[in-house]
């Protein structure tokens, strides 16, 4: 009998701190999507304010660009005790044609309501192994390359990747998986935003610069913040 009862007290004490850690995910939200205790931002382009978002709460976001409006657009906007998927909503949608778009088990992702062909093409790429260990640089600067032999088979590629012993060292290990899959697994590790700039008609005109960007604390992969509007380099620039 008190075997029995002994047993049906632990299974009381189990049932009460699931339903604790439960209530505690509920109210401080998911590292995917954290609660956000305050925001603020006036009259800045929205781009940087996705950024800042990103950056302040340690929010994995991707970032589709097309044309300048993302840049152009300045916005003002602030909150409290609100999910950054619901800031990152909101930002979005003061910019015309931008919506923000999410699926189960992924990164939130703003961009065009109707991305381009080559946009949706590039992000649709699919990487039959993507297997890097490294720093920040490391895993973008090998995406880069597995995307330029996707585009060019016949080709080789090289690129130069700078680090410190004191960096960051990811791993990330996929198989047969798109390229924004790939990106968005960036973001999540590396509690970043990745950033893709507007792509060119066709992509064989992509020249040898990434046409993407990663922002983190770990690091930086790609040109500044400055203007993430400006059109992806192209063979010859």
């Amino acid at each position: 009998m008190r075997i029995i009862f002994h047993t049906i007290a632990r299974l009381l004490l189990f049932g009460v701190m699931v339903i604790g850690l439960r209530a505690s995910a509920q109210r401080e939200g998911s590292p995917v999507d954290p609660l956000v205790s305050s925001f603020s931002v006036t009259d800045v382009p929205a781009s940087q304010a996705l950024l800042q978002l990103s950056k302040n709460e340690h929010f994995p976001l991707g970032i589709i660009v097309q044309g300048d409006a993302l840049c152009r657009t300045k916005v003002s906007y602030s909150a409290e005790s609100s999910h950054a998927s619901a800031i990152a909503s909101a930002i979005a949608s003061q910019v015309a044609g931008y919506a923000v778009t999410s699926r189960a088990g992924s990164l939130v992702i703003v961009g065009p309501a109707s991305p381009s062909a080559s946009t949706s093409q590039f992000l649709s790429l699919i990487d039959p192994r993507y297997t890097v260990k490294g720093n920040l640089q490391t895993i973008a600067t090998m995406l880069w390359v597995h995307i330029l032999a996707l585009l060019h088979p016949e080709q080789g590629s090289a690129g130069s990747i700078l680090g410190s012993p004191s960096d960051r060292l990811f791993s990330v290990e996929l198989r047969n998986v798109s390229i924004e899959q790939i990106l968005d697994r960036i973001a999540t590790e590396t509690r970043g935003v990745w950033v893709l700039r507007p792509l060119p008609a066709e992509l064989r005109q992509l020249g040898a610069d990434a046409p993407f960007n990663v922002f983190s604390e770990f690091g930086q992969y790609g040109p500044s913040s400055d203007n993430l509007c400006a059109p992806s380099g192209e063979i010859g620039y």
